[in-house]
C-alpha cells in the first residue's frame, strides 16, 4: 500500500503536484489527499478545509482519492536513459566494473538491424532507408560525452527514485539504516562515471523534493555551470553527513542557478544562494515574493531575474542596493505603479546597467526621471507594455521622451541610440517642458522642474534655454487650478491620456436644413456635442451625427468650418465688388472724395493692380511697425482694416472668404483634417 505524507510530490497525467493535507473531508467517506498543483489552472478551489486554504491561490487546490494511479517516480540514471536512449536500452545496469565506452553495462547497438518494436517508415510502398542514423543513436547512448542534460518533465524524484531514506516526513538522513545509506552513497557515485561531462542540467518540473538530492547530484560534476530546479517544490533543507562521501561545497563552480517558480521564502533562497560561491546569474522569477527583506549573501551576482513577482515599488528592494557586483536587474510584469521621487538617497545601484521595467503598471512617463538618481550608471532600459507608453499618440513620441530623461542611456527597448537621435530627444523635450511651464506662474517653475524634469537644467547648459511664452493675463496663481490645467484634457503636450485621443465636434443643424431645405446658413435649429476618437473614418462620422439628429447618413454633408479666413485671389475681389456694387447699373464707382468713376477706370486700376503685383494690403505677413508716439500695430491689422479687438465677422467679405472643408465620403481618419480637439460641424442634407 501506498504511503502519503505532506509535501509529497506526486505526478498525476503529466501534471504535477504537491500534497497538502490527508484525511477526510466533510460531507464525504474515506480518505483524501489535498493537493496543491504547479498548475495553478488545474485545480477547482482553494482547497479550504478546517478553515485554512490549501494553497494561496484560488484555482490551485483539488482534492483526490488516494487510490488514484499516479505516475512511477525515476531515479537520475533512469531519467537519463528515458531521454536520451530509450529507444536502444533494454537493460539498465549500473554495474562498476564496466569498461564501455558509454554508461556502465550498456553496450550500443552496433548494427543497423531494427528493434522489434520500431515501426517500417515507407512512402509510396518503399521503406525508407534511415542512413548515418545509427551515429547518432551511438553518439547520444555515449552519456559520458553529454555536456547539456535536459531531464525536465521526467518525474524525477532525485538520485534514487523514492525520496531518501523512505517516505515519511519525520525521518532525516542520519537516521537511515546503513544499506540505503550505502545504496544511496553508491547511485551518487554512478552517476559521477556515467556522465562527468555535464556543463549545463536541467531538472526543472520534476518530482524532486529533498535538497540533498541535488546536492548529491552536483558533487560530482565537476564541470557543471548551469544549474536549473524550476517548477519544483523542496520540503527539506538538510544535507546528509556521510563518513565515505564529502559533500562539502558541492556548487563551488556553478555560475547560473535558476530558482522560478519554486515558491520559496526570500530567506530560504538566500540560505540556498550562499552555497553558489561562483554564482553570477541568479533567477529567482514567479515566487510570489513582494520584498528583499534582507542582502544577497553571495555578492558575485551580475545578474538577477526577480520578474513575474509581486514587487510594487523600488523602496521594496532596499536590501539589494548594497549588492555592488549587480549589473542587470530584470522586474518585468511586476507591480510597479511609480517611481518615487523622494527615495532616500541610500537607495542606489551604484553599478546597474541593464534595467528591466518593462509590463509593469507605470501609468506617467514623469516617473523614467527618477530612475536617474537611482541607477546613476543605467545604460540600457526596457520600459514596453507600461499604460504610459499607450497613452502618447506617437510611439516615436515616448521613445524620445524616454531617452531625454536617462542622460546615460546607450539602448532603450533594444534599441542603439545613436548621438543625433540623443540630441533630437533633448531638444525635442525641451519644446515640451516649455510648454509645460507656460501655464504655471513664475513661482511653481521651480518645483514642476525638480519634481518632473530634473535634467531641464542640464538640457538648458548643454543647448539653450527655452523662452516660456507665459500669459500675464492669464496667469494662474491656485495649484488646484494649475494642475487641472496640465491634464491632458486641458493641455496638448506630452503628457497626454485617453482623453487627448477624442475630438469635441459640436455639430449644428441650420433651421433651413432642418426644414429639409438644400441650402445652409440661416439661425441654429439644432445642436449636439459628440465627443469620439480622432482615428475613426468620415463613414462612421456620419453614422454617428446620423444618430444624434434621427437623420439618414447616406444623406448628410459635413462641413467643417475652421473658424480661419482665406484672401481672396489678387483682382477678383475688385472686381467682384465693381459688379455688385450698386453704382454698377450706370458704370460708375464712388471715390474716397465724392467723385465718381467710370468703369474703364475701374478695369484700368485692375490692369495696373495685376502689372505691379498684388496690393499691399492683401498681404498676410504679420510684421510691426512702430509709430511715432511708440505704440506697435500689426502690419496685417492695418491694412486689412481688422484690429485685435474687431469681431471676425466684420472682415471684409470681399477680401477675405472664411475657410470651410467638407469631410468627403472615405476610409481617411478625420484626424487626417482635423489636428486639434475640436471642431464645428455644420450639417447639410446633400
Amino acid at each position: 500500500m501506498a504511503i502519503f505524507y505532506k509535501g509529497q510530490r506526486l505526478s498525476v497525467q503529466d501534471s504535477r503536484c504537491t500534497v497538502r493535507y490527508i484525511g477526510e473531508v466533510k460531507n464525504t467517506k474515506g480518505s483524501w489527499l489535498g493537493v496543491e498543483w504547479d498548475d495553478v489552472t488545474k485545480g477547482k478551489h482553494a482547497g479550504e478545509h478546517d478553515g485554512k486554504g490549501l494553497s494561496t491561490s484560488s484555482t490551485a487546490a483539488s482534492f483526490i482519492r488516494p487510490t488514484r494511479p499516479f505516475e512511477q517516480r525515476r531515479n537520475f540514471l533512469e531519467a537519463l536513459k528515458a531521454r536520451y536512449a530509450s529507444d536502444l536500452i533494454d537493460s539498465f545496469q549500473t554495474s562498476e566494473d564496466s569498461n564501455d565506452a558509454g554508461i556502465a553495462g550498456i553496450a550500443p547497438r552496433q548494427s543497423s538491424a531494427r528493434l522489434p518494436n520500431e515501426k517500417l517508415i515507407s512512402i509510396s510502398g518503399k521503406v525508407v532507408e534511415e542512413v548515418g542514423f545509427d551515429k547518432i543513436r551511438k553518439q547520444l547512448s555515449t552519456f559520458g560525452e553529454l555536456k547539456i542534460v535536459l531531464l525536465d518533465k521526467l518525474c524525477l524524484g532525485g538520485v534514487q527514485a523514492e525520496p531518501f531514506p523512505f517516505a515519511t516526513s519525520a525521518a532525516t538522513l542520519d537516521d537511515a539504516p546503513s544499506e540505503r545509506m550505502q545504496a544511496w552513497i553508491h547511485s551518487v557515485q554512478t552517476l559521477g562515471r556515467v556522465c562527468p561531462k555535464i556543463v549545463e542540467l536541467d531538472l526543472g518540473r520534476n518530482l524532486l523534493e529533498r535538497w540533498a538530492d541535488v546536492v548529491g547530484i552536483c558533487k560530482v560534476l565537476r564541470e557543471l555551470r548551469v544549474l536549473k530546479l524550476n517548477f519544483n517544490r523542496f520540503n527539506d533543507f538538510s544535507v546528509p553527513r556521510f563518513p565515505d562521501l564529502d559533500l562539502s561545497d558541492p556548487f563551488v563552480d556553478v555560475e547560473e542557478l535558476y530558482l522560478d517558480d519554486t515558491l520559496l521564502e526570500w530567506d530560504q533562497m538566500n540560505h540556498l544562494i550562499s552555497t553558489f560561491p561562483s554564482l553570477k546569474r541568479l533567477s529567482l522569477s514567479s515566487n510570489t515574493l513582494l520584498t528583499t527583506p534582507s542582502p544577497l549573501v553571495c555578492q558575485t551576482i551580475t545578474t538577477l531575474n526577480l520578474s513575474h513577482n509581486h514587487i510594487s515599488s523600488l523602496q521594496s528592494l532596499q536590501a539589494l542596493s548594497g549588492t555592488l557586483s549587480l549589473k542587470s536587474l530584470s522586474l518585468r510584469s511586476n507591480m510597479i505603479t511609480s517611481i518615487a521621487n523622494d527615495l532616500s538617497s541610500s537607495l542606489s545601484f551604484l553599478n546597474i546597467q541593464h534595467l528591466d521595467l518593462s509590463s509593469n503598471l507605470l501609468a506617467s512617463i514623469a516617473s523614467i526621471s527618477h530612475i536617474q538618481p537611482h541607477f546613476p550608471r543605467l545604460e540600457s532600459l526596457l520600459t514596453s507594455h507600461n499604460p504610459f507608453t499607450k497613452f502618447l499618440k506617437d510611439p516615436k513620441e515616448t521613445h524620445l521622451l524616454t531617452i531625454a530623461r536617462i542622460e546615460t542611456l546607450t539602448s532603450l527597448n533594444y534599441s542603439t541610440i545613436t548621438p543625433e537621435e540623443r540630441q533630437n530627444a533633448d531638444i525635442y523635450y525641451l519644446t515640451t517642458i516649455a510648454k509645460q511651464l507656460a501655464i504655471v506662474p513664475e513661482h511653481a517653475e521651480a518645483n514642476i522642474v525638480k519634481s518632473e524634469h530634473p535634467r531641464y537644467p542640464r538640457l538648458c547648459k548643454l543647448y539653450y534655454t527655452p523662452t516660456i511664452a507665459r500669459s500675464d493675463s492669464h496667469a494662474i496663481t491656485d495649484m488646484n487650478t494649475i494642475q487641472e490645467q496640465m491634464k491632458p484634457d486641458n493641455l496638448n503636450i506630452y503628457e497626454r491620456t485617453p482623453a487627448a485621443r477624442l475630438i469635441t465636434f459640436d455639430v449644428y443643424l441650420p433651421a433651413r436644413t432642418a426644414s429639409h431645405s438644400h441650402k445652409s446658413g440661416g439661425a441654429i435649429a439644432e445642436c449636439r456635442t459628440l465627443r469620439l476618437p480622432r482615428h475613426i473614418t468620415s463613414y462612421r462620422l456620419k453614422a454617428f451625427v446620423g444618430d444624434a439628429f434621427g437623420l439618414p447618413p447616406t444623406k448628410l454633408k459635413l462641413i467643417w468650418e475652421t473658424g480661419e479666413w482665406d484672401p481672396i485671389a489678387k483682382g477678383f475681389g475688385r472686381q467682384k465688388f465693381a459688379l455688385s456694387s450698386p453704382d454698377t447699373v450706370t458704370g460708375t464707382k464712388s471715390s474716397e472724395n465724392g467723385q465718381t468713376k467710370s468703369s474703364k477706370e475701374i478695369l484700368h486700376e485692375e490692369e495696373d493692380d495685376e502689372k505691379w503685383g498684388p496690393p499691399e494690403s492683401d498681404s498676410d505677413e504679420e510684421v510691426s511697425q512702430e509709430s511715432t508716439d511708440g505704440a506697435r500695430l500689426k502690419k496685417k491689422e492695418v491694412l486689412t482694416g481688422v484690429s485685435k479687438g474687431d469681431d471676425a465677422e466684420e472682415r471684409d467679405p470681399l477680401r477675405w472668404a472664411r475657410r470651410e472643408i467638407e469631410l468627403l465620403n472615405g476610409t481617411r481618419e478625420v484626424g487626417f483634417w482635423i489636428e486639434g480637439r475640436g471642431a464645428k460641424i455644420r450639417v447639410e442634407l446633400g
